[in-house]
């Protein structure tokens, strides 16, 4: 499965690890960067895997290594219930002074049983200051046979103390096709649906697979089929389905991609159509009222202003703006 890609060879994650184990010449802290759902903590698994796997596997060249997952330390780590691969996530909205101080007192005994003792700090972005500092002096004083990887969007979102010390991989969206094969695949999907959802997606596997489940795939089959119908929707039926997305906060935000690739796709199908988002739906794109372009464009001004106010505002009202907005648009 494909979990990072680059134009640039030489900056190939997968690459540049491998050739340092390979090389025995492993940076004790690494920083993975990138958007999220695109690989990182997978991979930041798969090589805390490779640096204790006692029956190593490689491909077709020197610089393709992969853990065995057969061995005692492979099961334990993928399991998570090795003693000497320790991840830490944020408690709450932030990573602690105490987690940081747990590392520390943790480094100062020996590795229990790991050839190469592993720690990944997940969204290390929300370390809080006291938390920064402490573990900028484990970084100062990095100790033997470990290696701390640290995982955030970004460099520029932790102290540049910390990233001066680490080496940054950077990690970058799947490309449409490789995703469109995994979701083809895993969860037999259709050509044109697995394509949908991977442009939806933007690279990110993680995405792909909430739109994937069952509910999702429903969901957004009832809401690009009440779109195709808007035309005809009563004052009472534009506030049912807005209070029924509204409603749904958590996936409020994927609603909103959907409605947004909709809109976009009724402008595309009249000059590029083969650049459609939802290919699954041509017959319903085909079909649909002919509108100008510029009152399409001014449906998703619509959406993407309901998309910048749905944090902070009243969720209920914002979206049944928007769908007046786009309803009044289509009479």
């Amino acid at each position: 499965m494909p979990f990072y890609t680059n134009h640039n060879e030489q900056e190939d994650p997968f690459r540049i690890i491998t050739h340092a184990i390979i090389k025995k010449k492993l940076p004790h802290a690494l920083l993975f960067t990138g958007s999220e759902g695109i690989g990182k903590s997978f991979y930041a698994k798969q090589l805390a895997m490779i640096c204790n796997c006692s029956d190593i596997q490689t491909g077709n060249n020197d610089l393709n290594i992969f853990p065995c997952y057969e061995c005692r330390s492979c099961r334990k780590i993928q399991s998570k219930n090795h003693p000497d691969v320790l991840y830490v996530e944020p408690t709450g909205m932030n990573i602690l002074i105490d987690q940081v101080r747990s590392i520390r007192s943790m480094l100062q005994m020996r590795p229990f049983e790991a050839k190469t003792r592993v720690i990944i700090i997940n969204h290390a972005e929300k370390m809080n200051s006291e938390a920064a500092n402490a573990l900028l002096k484990i970084l100062e004083e990095p100790p033997n046979q470990t290696l701390l990887i640290l995982i955030a969007p970004d460099k520029e979102d932790l102290l540049e103390t910390i990233t001066s010390r680490c080496q940054q991989i950077r990690f970058w969206p799947i490309p449409s096709h490789e995703l469109m094969e995994t979701l083809i695949q895993k969860y037999r999907l259709s050509i044109d649906t697995a394509h949908a959802i991977a442009e939806l997606a933007e690279g990110s596997l993680t995405e792909a697979e909430i739109y994937c489940t069952p509910k999702q795939l429903k969901e957004r089959q009832w809401l690009i089929q009440e779109l195709y119908h808007i035309k005809d929707w009563s004052y009472g039926h534009l506030l049912a389905i807005s209070k029924k997305i509204a409603n749904h906060k958590d996936s409020l935000p994927l609603y909103l991609c959907i409605i947004n690739s909709w809109l976009r796709d009724l402008i595309f199908y009249q000059y590029c159509p083969e650049k459609l988002i939802n290919k699954d739906y041509i017959p319903f794109i085909h079909n649909y009222k002919k509108l100008s372009s510029k009152q399409f464009l001014l449906q998703i001004d619509a959406v993407q202003l309901c998309q910048k106010q749905m944090l902070r505002a009243n969720r209920n009202l914002v979206v049944e703006v928007m769908l007046m907005r786009i309803y009044q648009l289509n009479q």
